[in-house]
């Protein structure tokens, strides 16, 4: 796959929410690196399908079905013409928002954000607002370079995920 398209409420090119490992793995044309679903530290990790050096994650629920189906920065993934890893963040809120309501994530506000009716979550490692203030407060030139290069990482998200109704609940 050279092109990932980005199907709200459906999917990504032709993996699609409710598929079976067998139909997700025929999809994308590739031999996964497989986690079986585990529990670790008290908390319940999903099964889920690794393509692609980790850059596409297919998680899976307790009947074998996708759920969450997430790609990250190093795939070319567009949606309506844009390119979602290549477009600044503020620039794919603002494409996203004409289709589906935004709601930024209480508890990683300027990292993470979702749009509920779409179905898709997006994340970035941090928040710039934080970067930006830390980079002013700062005077030692090597966390300033540092905070720079965090600051430009920023800038753009690192992952894009299309989940099922119902995936965020709580159990």
């Amino acid at each position: 796959m050279d092109r990932f398209l980005l199907r709200p409420r459906s999917g990504i090119n032709d993996i699609r929410l409710g598929d079976s490992p067998e139909a997700v793995r025929a999809a994308v044309g590739e031999t996964p690196e497989h986690w079986p679903a585990r529990q670790q530290f008290g908390i319940d990790f999903p099964a889920r399908d690794l393509f692609f050096d980790g850059a596409l994650v297919v998680h899976y629920d307790e009947h074998q079905r996708a759920e969450w189906i997430a790609a990250g920065d190093g795939l070319p993934l567009r949606h309506e013409g844009l390119d979602l890893f290549q477009a600044a963040a503020d620039t794919v809120l603002v494409h996203l928002m004409q289709f589906g309501t935004l709601e930024e994530d209480d508890q990683e506000p300027g990292r993470a954000y979702v749009f509920p009716s779409l179905q898709l979550s997006l994340w970035r490692p941090d928040d710039p607002r934080v970067l930006q203030e830390a980079l002013a407060a700062s005077g030692n030139e090597k966390e300033r370079r540092a905070l720079r290069q965090a600051l430009a990482r920023a800038t753009f998200f690192q992952q894009i995920a299309v989940f099922s109704e119902g995936y965020w609940d709580n159990p």
